[in-house]
């Protein structure tokens, strides 16, 4: 019994020292220690981090460093740097002077950007083969009229004191009368972008159709083959007949 009641005295006098009944054993072990000395200690920073602290070791006046700092992209190198740029800026058309002699019946000025034009023409000559070169304004072109094949080149020149533009188109080879109904496709290709262009087409009656030469199925090409043979051959039966009446006549 007394030692019940020396147990009893010894919880009450516990109480009262510590009247929160938390454990003197689980305060003790970080009382009277400074936590930042702790953590630097060996000891201590071997068992609760075996690989150690680098942010705690690190060097003084990293951390604090109020400056912003700059740091170079290695990946983003000069190519990357010209392709996008390629991209989003486009080629640099670079129109020749104008030459004292060009062809007038194929060609028409122009008061737009030289970039805007090239870009028409591109749409334009979508459907034939195309050679651009966009350092010289230029373009070399082959395509197919009536089974004829067409080559032809574009101009872009410049005028003199920022006076605009001059478009010239030059037959390279081919039928002339298919060279015409190439130029024609294509001017009324570029009139739709263009409204000089749209004006020279419509000056010089250029307006086409529907249906276009180059749209002619291989059916329609073949019955004007034989309608042109059929023509000739009759022309060709008809001439013996003439040169008889003629030599009759003329005794």
């Amino acid at each position: 019994m007394a030692k019940e009641h020396f147990g009893s005295l010894k919880e009450e006098g516990y109480l009262e020292e510590n009247p929160t009944g938390t454990r003197e054993d689980r305060k003790s072990s970080l009382r009277g220690i400074d936590v930042d000395s702790a953590l630097a200690a060996p000891s201590l920073t071997r068992s609760a981090f075996p690989l150690g602290m680098p942010v705690l070791h690190a060097q003084p006046g990293i951390l604090d460093n109020s400056e912003p700092v700059f740091r170079s992209m290695p990946f983003v190198g000069k190519e990357m740097a010209d392709a996008h740029r390629s991209v989003h800026v486009g080629p640099v058309v670079s129109p020749r002077p104008l030459p004292p002699v060009i062809e007038q019946k194929t060609s028409f000025s122009c008061n737009r950007p030289a970039i805007e034009i090239y870009r028409a023409l591109e749409s334009a000559l979508a459907r034939y083969d195309v050679d651009a070169n966009p350092s010289k304004a230029k373009f070399k072109v082959t395509g197919t009229v009536m089974k004829e094949q067409i080559r032809l080149q574009v101009h872009i020149f410049a005028k003199s004191q920022n006076q605009g533009h001059v478009v010239e188109f030059q037959r390279r080879s081919g039928d002339s009368c298919c060279f015409w109904h190439m130029f024609a496709d294509i001017m009324n290709s570029l009139a739709l972008d263009l409204a000089d262009a749209a004006a020279f087409v419509k000056e010089n009656h250029m307006d086409q159709s529907k249906t276009s030469t180059n749209d002619w199925s291989y059916e329609q090409s073949r019955q004007l083959d034989q309608l042109v043979k059929s023509l000739s051959l009759a022309m060709l039966a008809d001439r013996p007949i003439a040169e008889s009446s003629f030599m009759v006549a003329s005794n």
